[in-house]
This record gives structure tokens, C-alpha cells and sequence, in this order.
């Protein structure tokens, strides 16, 4: 799973952001299943984001950038 995520870094894809927040996150899924997390912003939540993704944090979820 770790070297499909770091294939990915950098790499753009889109985002279904869910209601599932900790923590000040909030999380989602790519169109390929990696996780991904940003900031929590409700408004997020069951859209459909473009992002960039940044970096793996060192619980194993991308932290995303918006595009």
C-alpha cells in the first residue's frame, strides 16, 4: 500500500470528501481509493474536490492541496 502511495505523490485526482471528521480533519477517498485528509470545512462534506496530493503524514493518509 506505501509504494502505491508514494507513486502518487504530487499527483492530481479528485476527492469525495465524507462526513467523517477527527481530529480538526476531514476525510475522503480518490477515485482510486487512497485516503486523504485536509482541514475540517464542513461545506466539504459529499462534494467533489480536485486536489494535488501533498504528502503521506505518519498516520498513512494523504495530506491534500486544493487545485
Amino acid at each position: 500500500k506505501l509504494s502505491f502511495y508514494k507513486q502518487n505523490i504530487n499527483k492530481k485526482a479528485k476527492v469525495l470528501f465524507e462526513s467523517d471528521c477527527k481530529e480538526d480533519f476531514i476525510f475522503g477517498c480518490t477515485e482510486n481509493y487512497i485516503r486523504v485528509k485536509t482541514k475540517q470545512n464542513n461545506n466539504l462534506i459529499n462534494e467533489i474536490i480536485d486536489v494535488r496530493l501533498k504528502k503521506i503524514d505518519t498516520d498513512g493518509v494523504f495530506i491534500v492541496e486544493f487545485l
